[in-house]
């Protein structure tokens, strides 16, 4: 609900029963961990603003720099495609004449 916002941030209806969720908490004296603790085991690691890098969330990490080794081999193939079309279309035919 409330991607790339932080909590803070956020209108959606999640958002403020989240942060009341943590108010409650801070009065009940718990630390920033307990806190935090509190709100990935129950709700999971989605809620952090940065999740940590871990088994769950190694595809979300891995994944922009994935996308970009695929789209720069993507491009490397169709560059070296091109050029080999442009040197067969520039070798001259031999055709049996002589110049």
């Amino acid at each position: 609900m409330c991607q790339n916002q932080s909590l803070a941030d956020s209108d959606a209806p999640i958002a403020h029963d989240l942060r009341r969720e943590v108010y409650n908490l801070m009065r009940e004296g718990r630390s920033d961990a307990e806190i935090k603790r509190f709100l990935v085991d129950r709700y999971g690691e989605f809620v952090l603003y940065r999740p940590q890098f871990g088994g769950g969330t190694l595809l979300l990490w891995l994944a922009p720099a994935l996308v970009l080794l695929a789209g720069a081999a993507v491009l490397v193939v169709v560059v070296r495609r091109r050029a080999a079309a442009n040197r067969a279309a520039l070798d001259p035919v031999d055709e049996g004449q002589e110049w």
